[in-house]
């Protein structure tokens, strides 16, 4: 396994402040990843609670 492979072949990913509104580029990239047909997990992280999608879950915060 390459050191990039993380990168170029990621697991999952998370998708950081995603809104309700179609119009704003954090719902267009869910939309993107999701309608793309990426195979591993999606974290949706929306710090203003309640999720674009209520199938999935919602991270509120990401700790370092």
């Amino acid at each position: 396994m390459s050191a990039l492979d993380a990168l170029f072949s990621p697991t999952r990913v998370a998708v950081l402040g995603v809104s309700r509104n179609p119009a704003k580029l954090g719902h267009v990239l869910l939309t993107n990843v999701l309608g793309g047909g990426f195979p591993g997990e999606v974290f949706v992280v929306n710090p203003s609670r309640g999720g674009p999608l209520p199938v999935l879950n919602i991270i509120l915060l990401i700790r370092l």
